[in-house]
């Protein structure tokens, strides 16, 4: 049986109470159920709250909607899913969180149909749909399977992390393409912010909330992204992903989509770009992502001068670069987030690289980390780290032709890295790459060697 279990609480911590807030007169949870059942292939709809007293009044509203109701754990969220599943005789579940009322049961259709023809263990949207629209399905074999295998916190918690974190023990799967994703919606309500964003999004759409499309919300992001990101900026990124860009217009506009094309929430990072006085259509490429990134400019002052400025800017307690002719793959961000996060101690987080020329690839890990065996971007940083390390805001000292590698060198003195699999940095090999010039390479380095007394070489 294909059911959808939907888990609430009245407890949450960030906006108490959430779930029962007020939209065009009816609570947010109660949207919620109306939207659900519109999907044709959902046979069951059930509550999942923890076993509190507060919690268990929720059980009317299940009740009055005609729909299930279930206790469970209060912290084991996972052993919540596996035992509710259980109890009503339901194989393939249908995630969803109770604080996201504009779930599409249209598109919870779609998630079902593409999971069934896989015959996956799990299936989302990916980036096809805006984030708190879309429902994750996933069988309760492979949610058994995760309570045998792991323990963590992490896990219990965010029921489906383990799945998607081990691709090689699961089959994983989406929905065709949509192009309904956009970085700067989002609709799970953790804020007041939040909240009030989405009663002007349904104030402004004019609609029943029971009838709004997905297409709906996104028109009105594509014609009115500033009603957004008032509401977005209202707390600071985690992480501010910074590029520097002079005169590549011609990569920058894949370099940025691989930036806002990220698995981690899109309020949890920023996307800054520095245009170090370009000539060429770098304006024009940045206008296209108007109100979804951060865009200072300044007169041609060097990539190193660029990059300073992005980090005296970044809101984030993490930085990385992105080359304005490289690419990330969709899960670093978050993957290198999660390591720093675990890993307090750890300086830096960094992932395998892939150099491409000529449109092949060639992988070389940092499972065994060099300084030199990088490229120096691709890396978290904790900026305060760097602050506290140069004594002031700057990420880089100017006066050197590779201050990446110095500021490794003098951050791995202090601390180890933290290596993260399964993702990876693209490096644009090409007649322009600051790597090109093998005199300046060789000078460059032999400065580094010389200022702290090491040798390496570039891969």
């Amino acid at each position: 049986m294909i059911g959808c279990i939907v888990q609430a609480r009245v407890g949450s911590k960030r906006l108490p109470g959430k779930i029962n807030e007020l939209v065009q007169g009816k609570t947010i949870l109660e949207h919620l159920i109306e939207r659900l059942k519109q999907s044709k292939l959902a046979e069951k709809i059930i509550i999942a709250v923890p076993d509190t007293e507060q919690d268990k009044k929720l059980g009317e509203i299940a009740k009055s909607h005609g729909v299930g109701f279930f206790q469970g754990s209060e912290e084991n969220v996972l052993e919540r899913y596996v035992e509710c599943a259980k109890k009503f005789g339901i194989g393939t579940i249908a995630r969803v969180c109770a604080d996201s009322p504009l779930v599409s049961g249209k598109y919870l259709d779609e998630t079902i149909k593409a999971h069934n023809k896989g015959r996956n263990d799990y299936t989302s949207p990916g980036k096809q749909l805006p984030e708190g629209t879309w429902a994750e399905v996933v069988s309760l074999k492979a949610l058994e399977t995760t309570q045998a295998e792991t323990s963590e916190k992490k896990h219990t918690e965010h029921v489906t992390n383990y799945i998607i974190d081990h691709p090689e023990k699961f089959k994983l799967g989406e929905i065709p393409e949509q192009n309904l994703y956009r970085q700067g919606i989002k609709l799970s309500i953790d804020t007041e912010a939040d909240l009030k964003l989405v009663r002007e999004i349904v104030e402004e759409i004019g609609k029943d909330v029971s009838k709004i499309e997905i297409k709906d919300i996104v028109q009105l992001f594509d014609s009115n992204p500033e009603m957004f990101s008032k509401y977005a900026s209202s707390g600071k990124p985690y992480v501010s992903l910074m590029i520097n860009t002079y005169n590549y217009g011609e990569t920058l506009e894949k370099a940025i989509k691989s930036a806002l094309n990220q698995t981690m929430p899109s309020t949890d990072y920023e996307v800054i770009v520095v245009d170090d006085g370009s000539t060429d259509n770098t304006s024009e490429i940045l206008g296209k992502f108007e109100g979804r990134i951060r865009v200072f400019r300044q007169e041609n002052k060097g990539a190193y001068a660029a990059n300073n400025l992005a980090f005296r800017n970044a809101k984030g307690r993490y930085v990385i670069k992105l080359d304005a002719d490289d690419w990330l793959e969709e899960s670093c961000l978050e993957k290198m987030f999660r390591a720093l996060e675990k890993e307090p101690k750890a300086g830096f987080a960094y992932i395998d690289i892939k150099h491409v020329r000529d449109g092949k690839e060639k992988l070389v890990s940092l499972e065994k980390f060099g300084v030199f065996k990088t490229i120096a971007c691709g890396i978290m940083f904790r900026k305060k780290d760097i602050v506290e390390l140069n004594r002031e805001e700057r990420m880089y000292n100017e006066g050197l032709f590779f201050p990446e590698y110095d500021l490794l060198i003098r951050l791995s003195k202090v601390g180890k890295g933290a290596y993260v699999p399964g993702t990876c940095y693209y490096y644009l090999r090409h007649g322009k790459s600051l790597t090109a010039n093998q005199k300046k390479v060789e000078e460059g380095l032999k400065q580094i060697e010389e200022l702290h007394g090491v040798e390496g070489k570039l891969p």
